[in-house]
């Protein structure tokens, strides 16, 4: 049989993680007033690029590939001034912020994967970027240092392909030198076509606001709206939903005296940027199931001063997964009734058609308010909270059911608010910084797992992304948190066969056949199935059904097998 089919399969072929330790020594710009007390400091590691190299020297190694990542670790200082002080309050909230860039590399090798790099395959790459460890101290009133640690979990997807023997598409058994075939049908995912591509943008927000402006903390969450085909791209348009809380100073018209004349408020800024951009997906057709995922993977807000205007510079991560289900045929197992033959085989692992799953979770959690340096006022106001999901990981799990699957997801919501205790000389008070740290786990359902799948062999594209935070002031002076978190999954299982390779029949080998009778009397065993009969009696299946009349799978306890 010298036809061959390929056919083809999603693996992982890196799954680890890379650490970036952050040493920083900074001091304050020259305009920004002294440190009087720290409120927080937050490293929060973005992923800028990346790129995928592949060196291929013929070696029995394998090709030697390569990962480069481009990142950046973000650093924001909460600290409060000792501009009020002497005034009955503690100052205002400044954030600094400062932007420490590395790159980090992760190689590996094919040599241990099953199958070569399928035709125009692409890597897909999933980075989840998170803090392990920060420490910040102020050395002076114009100095603090840092010492921290941020992970780059990693994963790698490569599409590979494997050759197999075909299988007759008439569906005959006989493929010449009278070689029998068993075959196998299945619904398997294709070939994928993957896309990625990088989105960047700027755009200007205007808050309104007249004075000093200082950015206190904000959120970037985007939002796939649509998406168009076209001549083998596609296009793609979406929202990023900016949300931020900043600090206003402005002086008074009137007053002469630079501290008394200072009015200070704090304010919630809520934003919609357009996102749109075109990914290449070469082969793809109106015929392919589409899944976009898009990630904020880096935004900037800045105040420039004499302005009511913020920019935002904005980087998106827009990974694009199409797939099309294909029926295929695989051969097996085979025999010659004829020759002699040399089978060759091997267990191939099959990418299911994709499901899509999605789920919504709500994170609950109380927080005390922090105490108060003077007397407890009732007049306690939470500037704003957020939200971010982190450390997060994703995993298939089995149903505990049964025959059912699921994606497990968990992580931790940490929430972060600023309150205010009382009323000071410049609308100060006690402010304060809480996080409130709290781990999740959740479980997306799936559908019932195939014969011989495995949810380690699951290929999950996904999104996690916090939809929406609330809070509530309670009586016994703590806050009650919510957040909703919003997760979207494309999932792949996987499935292992033995295939057949090649089945090569050898004519100076002829079976010998006896001429004596025409019927043998065959008492089948347990389990036998008409296939197994047959190879047994160097005869073809299709002979033993129709000489025993036999229609479904089910085979007799006694069976007449003919010989010639």
């Amino acid at each position: 049989m010298e036809n061959k089919d390929y056919i083809y399969s999603t693996a992982c072929v890196y799954d680890g993680r890379t650490e970036q330790s952050v040493e920083l020594d900074l001091s304050l710009p020259d305009y920004y007033p002294e440190i009087f007390k720290i409120l927080k400091c937050t490293v929060t590691p973005t992923i800028q690029n990346y790129t995928v190299s592949e060196k291929n020297d013929g070696s029995p190694a394998g090709s030697s590939n390569r990962l480069d990542i481009e990142g950046t670790a973000c650093v924001k200082l909460l600290y409060i001034s000792d501009d009020t002080a002497n005034s009955g309050g503690t100052g205002r909230v400044h954030c600094i912020s400062h932007r420490y860039a590395f790159t980090k590399s992760v190689g590996w090798s094919t040599a241990d994967s099953v199958g070569v790099p399928a035709p125009d395959g692409k890597y897909r790459v999933t980075l989840s970027p998170h803090t392990d460890y920060v420490n910040c101290r102020a050395v002076s009133g114009r100095r603090f240092d840092l010492r921290a640690t941020v992970t780059v979990q990693v994963k790698i997807f490569r599409q590979l392909s494997v050759q197999i023997a075909s299988a007759n598409s008439s569906g005959s058994t006989d493929g010449g030198d009278g070689i029998q075939t068993r075959t196998e049908n299945i619904l398997y995912c294709g070939r994928k076509i993957i896309g990625f591509a990088k989105y960047a943008g700027s755009d200007d927000i205007e808050t309104g606001s007249r004075g000093e402006i200082t950015v206190l903390s904000y959120t970037a969450t985007p939002v796939v709206s649509e998406y168009k085909l076209l001549s083998d791209k596609i296009a793609v348009r979406g929202e990023v939903h900016i949300k931020a809380l900043y600090n206003t100073a402005r002086q008074s018209d009137d007053s002469k005296d630079a501290d008394a004349g200072l009015s200070v408020r704090t304010e919630v800024l809520e934003a919609v940027l357009p996102v749109s951009q075109v990914v290449d997906m070469q082969g793809v057709t109106d015929a392919h199931n589409v899944f976009i995922i898009m990630n904020t993977a880096d935004c900037q807000l800045e105040h420039f001063a004499g302005g009511s205007v913020l920019k935002c510079d904005i980087t998106v991560f827009i990974d694009a997964v199409a797939t099309r289900p294909e029926n295929l045929k695989i051969i097996t197992d085979a025999y010659s009734t004829e020759y002699e033959t040399e089978l060759k085989s091997r267990s191939v692992r099959l990418t299911l058609p994709p499901e899509t799953v999605t789920s919504q979770y709500t994170v609950k959690a109380a927080a005390d308010l922090p105490p108060s340096s003077g007397p407890q006022s009732a007049d306690i106001k939470i500037a704003d909270v957020w939200c971010v999901a982190e450390s997060v990981s994703v995993s298939g799990k089995t149903d505990s059911g049964g025959g059912g699957a699921a994606v497990a997801v968990s992580g931790d919501a940490v929430f972060r608010f600023l309150s205010v205790n009382g009323t000071g000389s410049q609308g100060g008070g006690d402010v304060a910084f809480t996080e409130k740290q709290v781990p999740f786990e959740f479980e997306a359902t799936l559908a019932p797992l195939q014969s011989g799948s495995s949810v380690q062999d699951f290929d999950i594209a996904h999104m996690l992304s916090v939809s929406g935070v609330s809070y509530q002031l309670t009586a016994d002076g703590a806050v009650e948190l919510r957040a909703q978190l919003f997760f979207k999954a494309l999932v792949s299982g996987g499935t292992a066969l033995n295939a057949v390779v090649s089945v090569e029949s050898d004519r100076t080998r002829p079976k010998e056949k006896t001429g004596d009778f025409a019927l043998k009397l065959c008492y089948t065993a347990e389990g036998e199935s008409v296939w197994d009969i047959a190879k047994r009696y160097n005869v073809s299946p299709e002979a033993v059904a129709a000489e025993n009349d036999i229609q479904g799978t089910e085979t007799p306890a006694m069976l007449l097998i003919p010989i010639s």
